[in-house]
């Protein structure tokens, strides 16, 4: 899989092995496991038109987003740090309100 994705399988363990004889193996662990928990399957948000995607402004940016924040599902998720809900929120924001 490593090499599939573009990565040098060689390389990629021995910056492990030594990350983890700096850091130590759990810590190394811990901070691998952090970096996939924070990438996912990129999702479509807005564009609309034959692909299916919401067409969200500013305005319906923000509306979702207080929708959301009532969704205790959600919510459990999002605080829990669940890909998918990060992912929509992040990029609601993004619509909502730009990169300030």
């Amino acid at each position: 899989m490593m090499a599939a994705a573009g990565f040098d399988q060689t390389r990629m363990t021995a910056a492990i092995q030594k990350l983890g004889e700096t850091v130590g193996r759990a810590e190394t662990m811990q901070m691998l496991l952090a970096v996939g928990q924070k990438l996912g399957e990129d999702r479509f948000v807005g564009g609309g038109g034959a692909s299916g995607g919401t067409r969200y402004t500013a305005e319906t940016a923000a509306a979702r987003i207080a929708e959301l924040k009532t969704d205790s599902t959600f919510i459990s998720r999002y605080l829990a740090g669940g890909n998918a809900e990060t992912k929509e929120m992040n990029d609601l924001h993004l619509l909502a309100y730009g990169n300030s």
